[in-house]
């Protein structure tokens, strides 16, 4: 290998939300081409596990990463701490998973599975999970029983209760996430609970986000049956009379890509569905999350096929015209691509060793998967500009905190989020949450003590320039400041370090997975634009499962002619 310089809250979106409508015909599209140079934009958590399936999938291309900073592994990012008694590990962005087949499989082809923490669902954080209600902190996990007796959550409840009967027809029309639930009659439910759910996976706002894209399963039913009482009935009619036409949502369509993969992957599936991570609440690695992009990093240094360059951002993606394959080298080579697109990526000045010139690289791909955010992309891509331009993405800082003196919480559990409704008055700080990592990952760090991790910004900060967002002394004193306010602790941490992360979660707004059909078609009827492939956070969901997921599948079907991956691969129908 060649190297160059140059959540806490329950998953909305998982496998079945993207890849679900995929008809098992058995095989991938037909129009395959051989790849001989394939090159990857962006080297985040999708960008190295992408290059990973590469070399599985096709083990005698050349594979090239571009990547724009200085590091590889995108917002994933761990630091570890000496203080008294040990070490702490802080965890800059995604701090836990949550158990799924895929990203458990590629830890254990990485030989990571000694290295694997588990959170058992019979821990206090896996039981306790809050919302920040009516000026302290409520259990949404204490079953129905013990909500009844918060009266905040009454009018929820009963909300939940009459649409459970309420019929209501889908137009089929995209709309917001509070749409939807105000439309059947959950405005109660959507500003106290659904708000400070997409706060803790999107870091955004209810009344902007697509209910298309967030929550398909429940728009698919609604579509179907109209009514969650007739959803429950139909299916328990068919079990009664022995049907085996029960909605079974997506697990047949699931099994069968996944082995249809392995196949790909010409390799033994390992048995993950033994290890304990995959009956855990979540799960962490020694070390923290850096652990495996390290584990990724370290893989694709040792291949021979693969190059990793940093300090580099593609220019211009541009189309070979066949005809002018007669006139290059490896003339037969580039004939089996059938169709190749030119990438030029320029090497920053700053990012290369002393004396280095600043260089353009000039290179010929027969596929291109991109990871980079999709406003860049559309900036690279004619047919796709229109669509992709006006894409935004949430700015959220995440303030890690930690302090000496154990047992500092009122409540033990896996930490709590705020919800829109909550007045400005009592989060003038813009806090999305906070996380009390001493309960959710204890086996992270060996020193004694309380950890805590403070979100701060999303919706709140959605109107603010780069030059008006808090500096990071500034956002300690914030994160400071909520958790004296709502859980009463006024020590000083030991250690405390901020990140602003801009932009760092895509927010699928209305229309988002409209947009992403139309940029499919668009791409598919431009040949050669029909070579370049996406995946990530700004297209398949935005967790880390989700990426990984995301990688395998769009590598795997690199070689045909589908942009975002076989008939009905995506979002939606795409």
């Amino acid at each position: 290998m060649r190297r160059t310089s140059c959540q806490w809250a329950p998953r909305a979106c998982q496998f079945k939300r993207h890849y679900s409508n995929t008809p098992d015909t058995g095989s991938f599209p037909t129009e395959k081409v051989e790849l001989k140079e394939i090159a990857i934009l962006g080297g985040g958590i999708t960008g190295l596990a992408s290059a990973y399936y590469a070399t599985k999938f096709f083990p005698q291309a050349k594979i090239t990463i571009f990547e724009k900073s200085n590091r590889f592994g995108g917002w994933v990012r761990s630091s570890s701490h000496s203080v008294k008694g040990g070490t702490v590990v802080f965890e800059h962005g995604p701090r836990s998973l949550r158990p799924s087949r895929q990203s458990l499989q590629l830890i254990s082809d990485l030989k990571l599975r000694d290295r694997l923490l588990v959170t058992s669902k019979t821990s206090p954080a896996a039981r306790n999970r809050y919302v920040y209600l009516d000026n302290r902190l409520i259990n949404v996990q204490q079953g129905i029983f013990g909500m009844i007796q918060e009266p905040v959550l009454r009018q929820t409840l009963l909300e939940v209760w009459q649409t459970f009967f309420q019929y209501s027809q889908a137009s089929g029309k995209d709309e917001t996430i509070g749409q939807f639930l105000g439309r059947r009659g959950l405005k109660n439910t959507a500003n106290n609970l659904v708000s400070a759910m997409i706060h803790g996976i999107y870091a955004g706002d209810i009344n902007e986000l697509s209910a298309d894209s967030v929550f398909p399963t429940l728009r698919n039913h609604e579509y179907k049956y109209g009514s969650p009482w007739n959803f429950v009935k139909q299916q328990v009619l068919a079990r009664l009379s022995g049907s085996d036409q029960l909605d079974s949502s997506s697990d047949p369509v699931e099994a069968a890509n996944w082995k249809r993969l392995l196949k790909l992957l010409n390799e033994k599936e390992n048995d993950v569905r033994h290890l304990p991570a995959m009956s855990a609440s979540v799960y962490t690695l020694k070390g923290g999350l850096e652990t495996l992009i390290n584990a990724l990093e370290g893989y694709l240094v040792s291949h021979p096929n693969v190059k990793l360059v940093t300090g580099a951002t593609a220019q211009s993606i541009q189309e070979i015209p066949q005809e002018s394959f007669s006139s290059s080298k490896n003339t037969h080579e580039k004939a089996c691509n059938n169709y190749v697109v030119r990438l030029l990526v320029h090497r920053h000045e700053e990012e290369l060793s002393e004396g280095q010139p600043t260089t353009l690289m000039d290179s010929e791909y027969g596929g291109i998967i991109s990871t980079i955010p999709s406003t860049s992309l559309a900036e690279l891509c004619p047919p796709i500009k229109d669509l992709f331009k006006s894409t935004s993405a949430a700015t959220v800082c995440v303030v890690n905190l930690f302090y000496d003196e154990p047992a500092l919480l009122p409540v033990q559990g896996f930490g709590y989020l705020i919800p829109r409704s909550t007045p400005k008055r009592l989060n003038p700080e813009g806090a999305l949450g906070v996380v009390f990592d001493s309960d959710a990952t204890p086996d992270l760090d060996t020193a004694p003590g309380t950890k805590l991790t403070v979100m701060l910004g999303g919706p709140h900060w959605k109107n603010l320039s780069k030059e008006l967002l808090p500096s990071n002394s500034d956002a300690i004193e914030m994160a400071k400041g909520v958790l004296a306010a709502h859980l009463g602790i006024t020590q000083n941490p030991i250690l405390a370090q901020a990140n602003l992360h801009v932009d760092c979660i895509p927010q699928y707004t209305v229309g988002h997975s409209g947009r992403m059909l139309r940029a499919r078609r668009a791409m598919l009827n431009n040949g050669h634009w029909s070579r370049v492939k996406v995946a990530g956070s700004w297209y398949n969901g935005v967790a880390v499962n989700d990426c990984i997921l995301s990688a395998m599948i769009t590598t795997s079907v690199l070689p045909y002619n589908h942009l975002f991956g076989s008939e009905g691969l995506g979002i939606g129908s795409f």
